[in-house]
């Protein structure tokens, strides 16, 4: 017989986790035929990769054994070298070293290696690849050091007065203290993008003002799917007044259509005490609300009001996958572009 799991609290919990569970790092081998930042060819083959490690094999690195002499030390092969009988060869002068020349191909036939006549030779600029390969993979190996695992949402897209989720907070056993106080930084952007006669705002005949009024960010706080932004302690500030402005010219050009997209600000939440017990996950939720104003006219702020001739939404942790855009339109603020922040929830 097993066991079931009745308490709510926890089922939720279990649930969060495997929502926001954090996949391990996937093994990537570097290929030595392209860069692996730039994508360029290194232009090597396989042949010559096969040559350098049949070099390799041949030095017989791996048996340090004192009596071979490929392994023989400076001094070694010195000694050896002038206590050989002189048979009419000059002795070499140690003061005067002869630099010989290296990377001469040798014949497989002198090496006694088998199989078909080949010159071996060593080219140093080649890669040695797959000769010893020795790898350990990560496998739920837990960090004593590590009291939370985040997990952080980018580019959310919000409508005016719809919150989106930002962060997962998940708390994992070796958490060490019962209370933590967090904040969070929060990159914020605006996206517009429509068609001059798509509405009736569109009055003027050479351009239009089009501008979108961020007027406050709210963030809500729930865990194991609970809203508990109310029972927060400390009376944090979770609603923030921005006024934030994001103003286009836009002119007119009858059946044209424009868009923008244009990073605002950076919000930053503080003071957010939270309980850690190792059972909780916590999600942060954003809301976004702004007002629309075309030509000094507000226009509705519901999507449903929107159609294919118009349409804004603002971004939550926006990230430079975004790019800036202004087509068919001038960005009068915020200018220049404030710079964004990466997302960060911090403890």
């Amino acid at each position: 017989m097993t066991d079931t799991i009745t308490d709510p609290a926890i089922c939720l919990a279990i649930q969060s986790q495997r929502r926001t569970r954090i996949p391990m790092v996937r093994f990537n081998p570097i290929s030595p035929y392209s860069n692996s930042f730039t994508g360029i060819t290194t232009n090597i083959t396989t042949e010559q990769l096969n040559m350098r490690r049949k070099a390799e094999i041949l030095k017989y690195e791996s048996n340090r054994m004192p009596n071979q002499t490929n392994n023989l030390t400076k001094k070694q092969k010195w000694s050896r070298l002038v206590a050989r009988p002189n048979r009419g060869i000059p002795q070499p002068d140690p003061n005067n070293p002869v630099n010989c020349p290296t990377n001469i191909p040798i014949s497989t036939t002198a090496s006694g290696v088998p199989g078909p006549p080949m010159l071996l030779y060593e080219d140093p600029n080649i890669p040695l690849y797959n000769f010893i390969v020795t790898r350990s993979y990560a496998y739920n190996v837990p960090n004593e050091n590590a009291y939370w695992e985040t997990t952080v949402n980018t580019n959310v897209g919000l409508y005016s007065g719809i919150g989106g989720g930002v962060f997962s907070l998940n708390i994992l056993p070796s958490i060490n203290r019962p209370q933590y106080t967090y904040g969070m930084s929060i990159p914020i952007g605006l996206h517009v993008e429509g068609v001059n006669t798509g509405l009736s705002q569109w009055t003027n005949t050479e351009t239009n003002i089009l501008d979108i009024n961020i007027r406050t960010a709210s963030l809500f706080v729930y865990c194991n799917g609970k809203n508990i932004t109310t029972q927060l302690t400390g009376n944090p500030t979770l609603i923030k007044t921005l006024n934030k402005h994001l103003t286009v010219t836009v002119p007119y050009t009858d059946g044209q259509r424009f868009n923008v997209t244009q990073p605002i600000d950076n919000v930053t939440f503080s003071g957010i005490n939270l309980f850690t017990s190792y059972i909780y996950t916590f999600e942060f939720l954003i809301q976004l609300d702004f007002d629309i104003i075309i030509n000094g006219f507000a226009i509705s702020n519901n999507p449903a009001g929107f159609n294919a001739n118009f349409l804004a939404y603002a971004y939550a942790n926006m990230t430079p996958l975004i790019p800036n855009v202004s087509v068919n339109c001038v960005v009068n603020a915020p200018s220049p572009a404030i710079p964004l922040y990466a997302p960060t929830l911090f403890g």
